[in-house]
């Protein structure tokens, strides 16, 4: 993540939210979650985040690619999509996650975070229109 933001020559202030891999399992949720405060800090309390596997499982390798158009999508609107059947927060996982409705946002530039069991992790900052 911190290379994502490097390369793209911006600071996490100027995340508007975070898709994250979001898998579901708590070790996996619980780690994601650490990596986001380490590159988020006390921002993180208000960077709205979304996770996409509630829509659609994990569809394996075209995850990461289904959930960056999930987002350019709702950017199209000024939205940001909430994440589906997210009721009580996990308090190992300290994040805003978007929940219930979809939430009005003006700043259409996200961090998109995907990972895999072998331990291999991508992130990118994409831009929507």
């Amino acid at each position: 993540m911190k290379l994502a933001l490097d390369d793209a020559c911006l600071q996490p202030a100027d995340i508007g939210h975070l898709n994250a891999h979001g898998l579901g399992d708590p070790e996996v949720d619980i780690q994601e979650s650490l990596a986001i405060h380490d590159v988020f800090g006390p921002l993180t309390e208000t960077l709205p985040v979304t996770a996409f596997k509630s829509y659609w499982g994990n569809p394996g390798s075209s995850c990461g690619t289904l959930e960056i158009v999930g987002s350019l999508l709702g950017l199209e609107h000024g939205l940001v999509m909430p994440t589906l059947n997210y009721e009580t927060p996990d308090p190992k996982c300290p994040l805003n996650v978007v929940h219930g409705e979809p939430l009005k946002v003006t700043n259409k530039t996200f961090l998109k975070i995907s990972v895999t069991r072998a331990g291999q992790a991508s992130a990118v900052v994409m831009s929507g229109i």
